[in-house]
């Protein structure tokens, strides 16, 4: 794993998913943050985009669960 990436895994957690992520995002002092949940979380994880606008959001599924990688933009009005 990088050693450059925070890594977050709550495939486990059901509830305040947004909450926790936004969290790490939001007092995270790195640029990147990789995140594993469960499939139903995914529209809570993009949500966070919109309290969190300096963060861009890449999802990828991986077997049973899905990937989400948080990267924080140089500037807040750099197009996604």
């Amino acid at each position: 794993m990088n050693k450059d990436v925070d890594f977050l895994d709550i495939r486990r957690k059901c509830c305040g998913l947004g909450l926790e992520v936004g969290w790490h995002l939001r007092y995270s002092k790195g640029d990147h943050l990789r995140v594993l949940a469960l499939k139903e979380a995914r529209g809570e994880l993009e949500n966070i985009l919109h309290i969190l606008p300096i963060w861009r959001l890449s999802i990828t599924e991986v077997n049973d669960h899905i990937q989400a990688d948080y990267t924080r933009k140089k500037n807040v009005y750099e197009p996604d």
